[in-house]
């Protein structure tokens, strides 16, 4: 019997054994003061929600997060979304991981096209250069199309952070081409790179977790870092155009309570900033909604990333 994925999953579905990469796992207790698990089973056409009662000691000690679980139980509905009901758990050896993991919902292939010819628009010698030395590394050019853009917040997939920094960079050509005061091929670079940097920030399998350096430093600090780096092996790259770039890459989040150490100066730094909150805000209702409406419900449950639940409004996904 062919393995039922988590889109396919609907109440009263029973699972046997059924394979799933561990997303998240935490130890809670309930109002009796039992301790349960609460789980997030993932594959790549999305996450669903699960509960272990009455949970044998050994079984959390063997249980991995990152790593695959074989899980047994059924599936229920709790406050509107489908949620799993686990009787018994295992530590499963997956397959091919890319069966498990979300994906971006553009293909790589087309993505790439897109951003090569991005690099290829840019006419200043320096920039230019700049994007050909950082993402000509054949190594760091694969990392890159297959790194996330987050955990969970929005692009949180495999090609997530490509697909992110091609709807910021669309975004700041738009503008560009209507502000004369804008340096199009300065905004357009800052918005290729102000990402890089969590091509280190985050594991590229399993739960998307932080690395150290994505907890300890951050990856605004590490995108003008990578940035800076490869700027020293431009010859003759001018000063000027080095301080504008990093600055926009630092002010992209726009103030020091959002991650970014300076806020906004310069008319590429301001555009980066609202194209990437927008992009990042706009994918991060999308991909919630997704997650946490089912056909019927008009408002999902809290969103950490927007501070309150989403209205969706009423509609029914089946007859659409």
């Amino acid at each position: 019997m062919p393995r039922l994925s988590v889109s396919e999953l609907r109440a009263g579905t029973a699972l046997e054994k059924a394979p799933f990469l561990l997303a998240e796992l935490q130890e809670a207790t309930d109002r009796n003061g039992d301790s349960y698990l609460k789980m997030v089973l993932r594959d790549r056409s999305g996450d669903i929600q699960a509960r272990f009662w009455r949970v044998p000691a050994e079984v959390t000690e063997r249980l991995s997060v990152g790593a695959g679980v074989a899980v047994t139980g059924h599936v229920t509905e709790y406050r509107g979304s489908a949620q799993v009901n686990v009787s018994a758990a295992f530590p499963y050896e997956l397959g091919d991981m890319v069966d498990y993991m979300p994906v971006a919902r553009r293909s790589q292939e087309e993505m790439v096209g897109e951003l090569q010819r991005l690099i290829n628009s840019i006419k200043e010698p320096h920039l230019h250069g700049l994007l050909r030395e950082i993402l000509g590394d054949v190594t760091f050019q694969e990392q890159f199309f297959r790194a996330t853009a987050a955990k969970t917040f929005h692009h949180a997939c495999v090609g997530g952070l490509l697909e992110h920094t091609l709807d910021v960079a669309r975004q700041v050509v738009f503008v560009s081409q209507r502000y004369a005061e804008v340096d199009r091929d300065l905004a357009v670079t800052a918005a290729v790179l102000h990402d890089i940097g969590k091509v280190e920030s985050y594991v590229t399998t399993g739960d998307f977790d932080l690395t150290d350096e994505g907890k300890l430093l951050g990856h605004v600090y590490m995108s003008a870092v990578l940035a800076d780096q490869a700027i020293g092996h431009i010859e003759d790259f001018p000063k000027e155009l080095r301080l504008r770039l990093l600055h926009a890459i630092l002010a992209s989040h726009g103030a020091p309570e959002k991650g970014s150490p300076v806020i906004p100066r310069t008319p590429e730094a301001i555009v980066l900033h609202y194209a990437d909150e927008s992009d990042a805000t706009l994918r991060g209702w999308v991909d919630h909604v997704n997650r946490d409406a089912p056909s019927g419900v008009s408002w999902t449950s809290w969103s950490k990333m927007h501070e309150g639940e989403l209205y969706v409004g009423p509609r029914d996904i089946e007859e659409e």
